[in-house]
Parts: structure tokens; sequence; C-alpha cells
């Protein structure tokens, strides 16, 4: 088995967003807590990571990684939909009146 397909097996693919286990934050506490992966290592056991803020990518242990929460990508609505906390109109939450409409 490669060196990526056992990444993928764990749940890290390109471009997965990454942070610090509580290992790596106690084993690098001056690293920048989150992340993108951005390559495989040649071993199993490791992978390319980008940290945020950096310009050039480290190589980290599979152990000092873990894969970061999504966050909820917001629902778009239907022309006429209403938003489940305003019950408004789309229109009139941007600030459009109906009327307004072409």
């Amino acid at each position: 088995m490669s060196a990526s397909e056992r990444a993928h097996t764990s749940g890290f693919k390109l471009g997965s967003r990454v942070r610090l286990s509580k290992l790596g934050r106690a084993r690098c506490p001056t690293m920048a807590p989150r992340g993108t992966v951005v390559g495989f290592s040649r071993r199993s056991t490791a992978l390319q990571v980008l940290m945020d803020g950096n310009k050039t990518s480290v190589l980290l242990h599979l152990s000092y990684l873990e894969l970061a929460r999504q966050p909820a990508q917001p629902k778009i609505l239907a022309e006429g939909e209403t938003h489940h906390r305003a019950e408004q109109p789309l229109a009139v939450i941007a600030g459009r009146d109906s009327s307004d409409a072409p």
C-alpha cells in the first residue's frame, strides 16, 4: 500500500484541513494550530502540511495531526423561501421589497 493510500485510509486527503492533535500541540507549542494537507511522505506515517500563516510546508507524523471540523455550510434558500429564524422572504432580508423584483 502506498503512502497516499495509507494516509487516505486515515481520512486525510490533499486539501484536507487539519489541526494539531493534543500530542502535536505538546511537542510543537509554537506551531500554528491549523493547516492544509499539501502532500504525502514516502513513508506512510507522515503528511506534508502547510500550516496557516506559513509560506513553506512541514512534514508531520500522523499522530501529530487530526482532521479539523469543517464549519457548517449555510443553507442556500430558493427564491421566496423563508429563513427559519426570520420567517421573512429573502428579498426583505436583503433590503428589497418583493414589489422591487424584476
